[in-house]
């Protein structure tokens, strides 16, 4: 394979010598549920290399130490940290406490190589929900970023049906529902011919658009790009709200809905 002349100047020095270049690998975690046990495996991932560095030391395959450190954040802003998870979670942390945000810093200055993750419960993956690694040895980046990855993917995932365009779809259901209990209202407070009986539903729907978009909003908020499940159940908001969310679903609004439209289908089977 030929290389350019400014391509092979850009890979050398004036000595000849290759330039060191460095490999940075984001890992997105978005769109999962995160439990106690997924949090450890992941710390133990790193925790690992990290043991790795420490037996080069021992070995004295190398001369300083790297660095790693772990921090727990609750909802109130009070912080748990340690340089093992053992340490950051000592008392049963994570099933105790509400923990919003879950940090580990791995550094090794020596050879120049660093995992950094920032894993948040949040709405907005895109601020935040990385695990970034980044080295000068592309085939260990590689490495880090495929076993992280392999950890994610086996994370339980969150439903797809409140996500981008298919939170869209599932607008229409309230957009029908408050649509067709206006126009029933309409309905009731006036006499509606058949010539104005299509821009009563039109106008119906137009109102109805307003509560649809806030009822959309609060159903995405109860299902976070990233979810921590910490702490005791009743500190766990959206999964609370959620089966209450199901409970009226099936107990009122489904049956309110098919019976407006029995109610309104009514003038057509009389035809």
């Amino acid at each position: 394979m030929a290389f350019s002349t400014e391509y092979e100047e850009a890979l050398l020095g004036w000595n000849g010598m290759a330039i060191p270049r460095r490999t940075t690998a984001p890992v997105r975690v978005s769109g999962v549920i995160v439990n106690p046990d997924d949090i450890r495996k992941l710390a133990d991932f790193v925790w690992r290399q990290y043991q790795h560095d420490l037996e080069k030391l021992r070995r004295r395959e190398r001369e300083q130490e790297s660095f790693i450190w772990f921090t727990l954040t609750r909802s109130d802003g009070r912080t748990y940290e340690g340089h093992s998870m053992n340490v950051a979670c000592e008392g049963q942390v994570l099933e105790t406490k509400k923990i919003v945000e879950f940090e580990i810093a791995y550094e090794d200055n020596e050879e120049q190589k660093s995992i950094v993750v920032d894993l948040r419960h949040d709405s907005m993956s895109f601020r935040r929900d990385l695990a970034i690694i980044s080295g000068f040895n592309e085939e260990w980046v590689e490495a880090m970023a495929g076993g992280i990855s392999d950890l994610v993917n086996g994370w339980r995932k969150q439903p797809r049906l409140v996500q981008g365009k298919r939170l869209l779809l599932l607008s229409a259901v309230p957009l029908v529902g408050f649509g067709l209990v206006t126009a029933a209202i309409f309905r009731s407070f006036m006499g509606v011919d058949l010539i104005i009986e299509p821009a009563l539903y039109l106008v119906s729907f137009i109102f109805a658009a307003v509560p649809t978009v806030a009822v959309s909003m609060f159903v995405r908020g109860l299902y976070p790009d990233f979810e921590l499940l910490m702490g005791p159940e009743h500190s766990q908001r959206e999964r609370g709200m959620r089966r209450k969310l199901v409970a009226l679903l099936t107990l009122f609004v489904v049956p309110l809905i098919v019976g407006i439209l029995l109610e309104l289908s009514k003038p057509l089977w009389a035809r």
